[in-house]
């Protein structure tokens, strides 16, 4: 039964008569089926209500849309300031749908919940409101209309269409899981498309409810019916939810090229521009070939490697009949590409294949932005930075909002050295097309680089988030997460069934030499010679090398090495700080200090602000004034005290000493028992005197060595078991 009095969720008073709600001297006038919805969520506060059940809950016996779900949900999150990325009010549970979870109270004293603002723009005179009440009334019965192929006689008029300079692409829905693949992979083929609109941002999202930063979003279904194919696409405005235009397209089946085609006229003429360049050259695609490419598309979009393989051959069958138009030319490409990334194929193997299908498409095609950005990438590869830099340019001219272009631009200044540029690129690609793990994973790296390692983590493990069974886990989770007995063996057993792989990617091995390490095989020396002949970043065969040393008890031998690798980046804080590392160790506490002011200056003068990514230096810094019996900045380490007291950072070796600096030893002392407990191991990637470091804690907090190298001991040789174990 819905309430009909007056009430409070969180702050805000709602009277369900008069279809208003109140905050202070904030009074909006509430769509009556805005207020219907409200009145459902609370009638089931907390629990997940789909887009089924809210239909039939607010729009009783008639036939509406899920767009109508959508945009009652926005309009009824705009009214009530719950715009942030963190929901305090409706909150969407993946795959169940909406609840309530603000408090309802009959009075606002216990309601203990402050919303944000809402929106200026939000409050509306009651007449105002009753005619935007109509208004949306009717916009949504056109769009309930539509899908049953009524079309509107035209869009909104308010709207200047053709002014729109962001628009978010969310995949259409399929009615049914019995859709054929290639329907699918028409949302691949719309992107592409609209990648090359001019003067345009285009942003490809996989849900309709995310958080999106353009100004329209453009959503939609397909419905086969029989040999008909129905799309039916809508553009709401992004902060509003209000249906700006609405059509339905239909088409046949058996030719789907011709209906992606009059999809694509139409939008074109509604933003009165064109294409920068043709995704499709219409008279060199046969129906049949646009066929085979949809289903390879869709093959190629699963990310795994049978279904790579399967798009694989049907690429190059259509290569055999001469069919590979160039955009089918850059999906083999693409495909290759893919095969590297998700399977044993090496980089180089990968981009062999590709060069002679670029050379072709490009040839037919000139002005193709996909397929000039992947020859950059190709040209990177090949060591011609400047004309792969020259070539990326202009790829983005002709295709500006093509995500992987920037990606690879990114990792082309990335190998410059220029981590900056290469941060701003791939946020680039990242604004484009948010959902992607490749992307995502991308952007990891570059926040890795600038050593902004909470960025790095977090975006790293997002892109797990979206691709939990990526085949590389392994060895990606160990550049951003710390080494423990569960990853250990994930990466062992890992390199056994990748042999071929670990032994064509230097990189790999290297990370292999880090677990032995961890494990205390320190007989690696034989490995990294071997190493020598291949091509590896000197930085990191330098730190490898310096690793060994200090694995093997030779601190002095580690150093000079590090030396030398810090005169390769002197102005890099990544590279400085294990060789400062080591000079503390070694009892150089001035000359730390020297390199350290130099470096970091605000540290001296005390107004740094501790942020995630700093808070270990800081602490490090306080440590070596605590050596040198020097002053500390008023106030510094009260501020780390505080910090560190709400921050909550995960438990580690560096946190447990600045618990020993300020005498809290029984919480060092538990903090290094439940980290040996959850299965740690030294982690020469993070810090190659990781070891020793935690030996010394233990003996600060009242153990002995004894007690470390027996756990430690304990955890190694849980790696060993859990291997044998794995292998029967």
């Amino acid at each position: 039964m819905h309430r009909t009095k007056s009430f409070f969720v969180g702050q805000w008073q709602i009277e369900p008569a008069l279809n208003r709600i109140t905050c202070g001297d904030e009074q909006i006038q509430l769509v009556p089926k805005v207020m219907a919805l409200l009145l459902v969520l609370v009638e089931y506060h907390g629990e997940p209500l789909s887009q089924d059940r809210l239909i039939e809950l607010v729009w009783p016996g008639q036939v509406v849309s899920d767009s109508s779900v959508y945009q009652a949900v926005a309009q009824l999150r705009k009214a009530l300031g719950d715009s942030g990325t963190k929901k305090i009010y409706i909150e969407r549970v993946s795959g169940k749908g909406y609840r309530l979870i603000a408090p309802i109270n009959e009075d606002n004293k216990t309601a203990g919940l402050s919303p944000p603002p809402p929106p200026p723009s939000s409050k509306q005179p009651p007449l105002l409101g009753l005619l935007v009440a109509i208004i949306v009334a009717i916009v949504v019965s056109i769009g309930g209309m539509l899908w049953w192929g009524q079309k509107p006689d035209s869009a909104d008029k308010d709207f200047a269409i053709d002014r729109i300079a962001s628009i978010t692409l969310v995949d259409l829905q399929t009615e049914s899981a019995q859709q054929f693949a290639k329907l699918d992979a028409l949302n691949q083929v719309l992107l592409t498309q609209l990648m090359q609109i001019q003067a345009m941002k285009v942003v490809h999202h996989q849900s309709p409810d995310k958080l999106v930063d353009t100004q329209v979003v453009m959503t939609g279904k397909i419905n086969q019916q029989d040999a008909l194919i129905r799309v039916y696409l809508q553009m709401q405005l992004a902060q509003t939810g209000e249906v700006i235009w609405a059509q339905l397209f239909e088409g046949e089946l058996n030719n789907l090229f011709a209906l992606q085609d009059s999809i694509v006229d139409t939008l074109l003429g509604l933003f009165k521009r064109g294409q920068v360049s043709p995704a499709f050259d219409s008279k060199s695609v046969e129906q049949r070939s646009f066929d085979q490419y949809l289903l390879a598309l869709h093959l190629w979009d699963q990310r795994q490697t049978p279904q790579l393989q399967q798009a694989q051959q049907i690429f190059e069958s259509m290569r055999q009949r001469e069919q590979l138009f160039p955009l089918a030319a850059v999906g083999l490409c693409n495909t290759y590409h893919f095969l590297h990334i998700y399977s044993d194929w090496t980089l180089a193997q990968a981009l062999e294949k590709c060069q002679p299908l670029l050379e072709q498409a490009l040839k037919t095609q000139p002005d193709l932005g996909q397929a000039l950005a992947a020859k950059a990438r190709l040209l990177n590869s090949q060591g011609k930075q400047l004309e792969a830099r020259a070539m990326f340019e202009k790829a983005l001219k002709q295709a500006p909002n093509y995500a992987f272009g920037y990606m690879w631009y990114g990792n082309l200044v990335r190998d410059l050295g220029d981590y900056d540029e290469a941060l701003a690129m791939t946020q680039k690609a990242y604004q484009l097309s948010p959902m992607s793990p490749i992307v995502n994973r991308s952007l990891a790296y570059s926040h890795l680089n600038l050593s902004q390692l909470s960025d790095a983590r977090y975006y790293f493990e997002r892109a797990l988030t979206l691709e939990p069974h990526y085949s590389k886990r392994p060895v990606a989770e160990l550049e951003f997460l710390s080494l423990n007995v569960t990853r250990a063996i994930a990466f062992m057993r890992w390199a056994k069934q990748h042999p071929k792989l670990i032994d064509r990617e230097p990189y790999h091995r290297l990370t292999q030499v880090q677990i032995k390490l961890a494990l205390g095989d320190i007989a690696v020396e034989t490995l990294l010679q071997a190493l020598q002949e291949k091509k590896i970043n000197p930085a990191f065969s330098l730190y490898m090398k310096a690793s060994v040393q200090a694995a093997s008890g030779d601190i002095e031998g580690a150093l000079a090495l590090l030396k030398q690798r810090l005169e390769m980046h002197k102005d890099r804080v990544r590279f400085v700080m294990p060789y400062l590392s080591v000079l503390y160790y070694l009892g150089n506490y001035e000359q730390v200090y020297q390199t350290l002011a130099e470096l970091k200056p605000k540290l001296s003068k005390g107004d740094v602000v501790i942020d995630k990514d700093n808070q270990y230096l800081v602490a490090f810094y306080v440590r070596l004034q605590f050596k040198r019996g020097q002053p500390v900045p008023a106030g510094l380490v009260e501020k780390l005290d505080q910090w560190f007291a709400t921050s909550t950072p995960k438990p580690n070796h560096y946190l447990a000493g600045w618990l020993v600096d300020r005498g809290q030893l029984v919480s060092a002392k538990l903090m290094l028992l439940a980290l040996m407990k959850d299965g740690w191991l030294p982690d020469f990637n993070e810090d190659m005197l990781a070891e020793y470091k935690m030996r010394a804690l233990f003996v600060a907090v009242g153990l002995d060595e004894a007690v470390f190298d027996g756990l430690l001991a304990e955890n190694r040789a849980r790696v060993v078991v859990g291997l044998t174990s794995s292998s029967r």
